[in-house]
């Protein structure tokens, strides 16, 4: 995985990616809750079937000219 793959999959390590203590305190609350959301969003891109998380991968990475051979 890389980096942020790494830190979304393990929640003790997601705040110090995004560099949670670097926000106001009034807005933590918000940034842990956003983190979250992405956290479950991987999640489930995690557990959809390899042909399904390919497709969308290339579809991602398309508008940078990235091709995968299959």
């Amino acid at each position: 995985l890389c980096d942020l793959c790494h830190a979304v999959c393990h929640w003790h390590m997601g705040p110090a990616w995004c560099g949670l203590s670097k926000f106001p305190p009034e807005e933590e609350a918000k940034v842990k809750a956003e983190l979250g959301w992405v956290r479950q969003e991987f999640h489930d891109f995690l557990t959809l079937p390899p042909a399904e998380r390919r497709a969308i991968q290339d579809e991602l990475w398309q508008p940078w000219g990235v091709l995968r051979n299959h």
